[in-house]
């Protein structure tokens, strides 16, 4: 099986060439099907130490501020490449109401984490 380059389905102009699955140790693909029911693929080439070290950072990069930051750029810029320009303000649009949905949750779970002891009295019991 071979994979392409990340986003080149948008480069409709530009032939990317192939990259072998060999080149890879590891990865993390994100899918979302026709019904919107989201996968997830994970893929080692072994569980070696370096193998499971180099998967660690992975995902703590594409977990970090950084690298979503620097996806939204990847994204923005082959909309406009592409001249979606509509669809790209639909996009961005979607990203924020789902991250202030997000964020609003992630609030209410600290505030609950907060509001509770850290020792309830039934538990000295």
């Amino acid at each position: 099986m071979k994979l392409l380059k990340l986003f080149s389905f948008f480069r409709k102009k530009k032939k990317e060439e192939p990259v072998e699955d060999s080149e890879f140790q590891s990865s993390v693909t994100y899918s979302i099907d026709h019904k919107g029911e989201m996968f997830i693929d994970v893929t080692l080439s072994s569980f070696e130490d370096k193998v499971i070290e180099n998967f660690a950072e992975l995902i703590c990069t594409i977990s970090s501020m950084k690298c979503h930051l620097t996806t939204l750029q990847m994204i923005k810029d082959n909309f406009q490449n592409e001249d979606q320009l509509q669809q790209l303000d639909k996009f961005v649009t979607l990203v924020l109401a789902n991250q202030a949905t997000v964020n609003k949750y992630e609030q209410n779970l600290t505030r609950k984490d907060m509001e509770e002891p850290c020792i309830k009295p039934s538990d000295m019991l």
